[in-house]
């Protein structure tokens, strides 16, 4: 609430009461750039959402403007005052003013609100998904972390995924898998979708697996994505590890079942928190 829009407002009426109404057109002039300058601000914020390194340079802006705004008009009126009233004057209560500024801070939330919605609106879910998708595969890119498999890439939905890999079919509701081959090795590979956004990748060996082939396995992935924390047994797992790459996990899994030891890789959209 407390906005170079708010103080500018405050000030004119003060001007008009002080006599003094060139100063206070100058005051409304701040108060409209301000108005527009916070609804362009939330129309970028809205078009940048995804692209984090022009948002955080966008975020920097109101501060900008209100050091540019106070000393430049806001902070000659607390001057004018003093130098010539000095504190010989009757203050007036606050109530009123403020009443008006949560007032219009409520009604700039709701338009801010009705922008943001119309916007996405307009921009479509297919290009706010297009946009989500490159943003985490970047972050998982420059993480060193694995973007999706085989082409398929995190928060894609099923169907994108269906259209680059033609050979996945549907077995449940929320989940595609296929047959492919990793580290020379046939495997099976399960791709499942949260809310139809591609979250999980599953990794399973065909083959029965054994310590020495986890091992051996685990020295591939180090290659790939560097040092992987030493492997350990848990209650649900005869081996174990785990290494966080940006918004990606990696799980190497070694557990069995049936009494055969069967190997995976989980890749886990996790965001860091």
């Amino acid at each position: 609430m407390f906005t170079p829009a708010f103080g500018s407002y405050i000030h004119a009426r003060n001007w008009r009461v002080l006599g003094r109404p060139e100063r206070a057109r100058s005051s409304i002039f701040w108060f409209y750039t301000s108005i527009a300058l916070l609804i362009v601000y939330v129309i970028a914020s809205v078009l940048l959402w995804t692209k984090s390194p022009q948002l955080r340079a966008i975020d920097s802006l109101p501060l900008l403007y209100f050091i540019l705004w106070y000393f430049s008009n806001g902070r000659t009126q607390a001057k004018y005052v003093k130098d010539t009233l000095g504190s010989n004057y009757r203050r007036r209560s606050w109530s009123r003013p403020l009443l008006t500024g949560i007032g219009a801070y409520v009604g700039f939330l709701l338009l801010a609100f009705a922008i943001g919605w119309t916007l996405f609106s307009l921009l479509g879910d297919k290009d706010v998904r297009s946009s989500a998708i490159a943003l985490v595969n970047r972050q998982a890119v420059a993480s060193g972390a694995p973007s999706g498999f085989g082409g398929a890439k995190w928060l894609m939905s099923s169907a994108e995924v269906k259209r680059i890999r033609p050979n996945a079919a549907q077995d449940e509701p929320n989940s595609l898998s296929e047959h492919a081959i990793l580290l020379k090795e046939p495997v099976t590979v399960g791709y499942l979708f949260q809310d139809d956004y591609l979250q999980v990748v599953v990794v399973t060996w065909t083959a029965p697996s054994s310590e020495l082939t986890y091992q051996r396995n685990q020295k591939e992935l180090e290659t790939k994505f560097g040092p992987m924390p030493q492997p350990l047994a848990d209650p649900g797992n005869i081996l174990k590890s785990a290494k966080q790459l940006g918004p990606v996990v990696i799980h190497h899994l070694l557990s069995e079942q049936s009494g055969v030891a069967i190997e995976q890789v989980l890749l886990t959209h996790e965001p860091e928190s």
